[in-house]
């Protein structure tokens, strides 16, 4: 139970660094690249840092969740934070959030508790192996890669998707990572300064930072959402399972509903994104539209819209 309320707040918090983070990264010149430039820029922005803080917190709480339960319960929970970037958002937009917003944040809602209940997750070991755990991070290293090379390489066209995708398995990697430096202070604190998985985790944290910073210029938010909002869970769920043996409930029915709650969840995320970037449209010289401040959640981009 402590655990799923310090996750709960940890979402609330990296919802509000999400509705600022965003208002600054829309403002910011569209040439700023891909990288530690825009990053450095950004920082320069107090209401970017105001929302820095905020995701700072998000983080800390993160870690106090990750130690008192799985990567598993943990991380699913993390979706909740669409919940209250919602009304933050619209409050920002001066509107308020549509009885269609607030029916597929309930779908969202309704597909995590799905998810949650059927899976039942179970514990695994307090520290994962670190030659399967370094396996694991290595290919998702190898699939986040990949989605930015196709971004800036073959499918310019889903930029902002492939962005998201990647920023999403990052950010997961990290929540792995932060679970395993978390558990190896409290065992052994003196290791974090002499193994790698702390250096790998603030890497793949600066890095995961610059990709969303950069998608939340590429592109729409119906496209970009999605991928990543859905990708961090699934992968931090993945190496839970993989690295720290988490179990999970196997039983054929189990296992359907636990699908079923994953693409309710996915379903809501996509059409709250494709509502809430229809609603923000008012015109590019517009200053609190898309092109000045888009409506927010975490994890947010314009481009070609990809929802259904």
């Amino acid at each position: 139970m402590v655990a799923l309320l310090t996750a709960l707040l940890a979402a609330i918090c990296f919802a509000m660094s999400s509705v600022l983070q965003q208002r600054a990264a829309a403002r910011a010149p569209a040439a700023s690249g891909l990288g530690m430039g825009l990053l450095l820029g950004l920082s320069r922005r107090p209401v970017w840092l105001l929302g820095f803080v905020a995701g700072a917190a998000g983080m800390g709480l993160q870690a106090l969740a990750l130690s008192a339960g799985q990567l598993a319960a943990v991380q699913p929970l993390l979706v909740s934070e669409m919940l209250f970037a919602l009304p933050a958002s619209a409050l920002l937009n001066g509107r308020r959030p549509s009885a269609r917003e607030w029916l597929y944040a309930l779908v969202v809602v309704a597909g995590l508790a799905t998810f949650l209940v059927s899976a039942r997750p179970g514990p695994g070991a307090r520290l994962a192996d670190g030659w399967v755990l370094a396996a694991a991070i290595g290919i998702g290293i190898l699939v986040a890669a990949i989605a930015v090379a196709l971004a800036y390489g073959p499918m310019p066209r889903h930029r902002a998707a492939l962005l998201g995708l990647a920023g999403g398995v990052a950010f997961g990697l990290m929540s792995a990572l932060l679970k395993q430096v978390v558990d190896q202070f409290t065992i052994a604190p003196q290791r974090l300064l002499t193994t790698w998985p702390g250096y790998l985790m603030v890497t793949l944290g600066l890095l995961g930072t610059a990709v969303v910073q950069r998608g939340y210029q590429a592109g729409r938010l119906a496209s970009s959402l999605p991928p990543l909002t859905m990708a961090e869970p699934l992968v931090a769920v993945i190496v839970g399972a993989v690295a720290f043996g988490e179990v999970f409930a196997t039983a054929p029915t189990a296992v359907v509903a636990q699908v079923v709650g994953f693409v309710l969840m996915a379903c809501g995320v996509c059409r709250l994104a494709a509502l809430t970037q229809g609603t923000s449209a008012r015109g590019p010289d517009d200053p609190d539209s898309p092109m000045g401040l888009r409506t927010a959640t975490r994890h947010l981009s314009e481009g070609p819209t990809s929802c259904p």
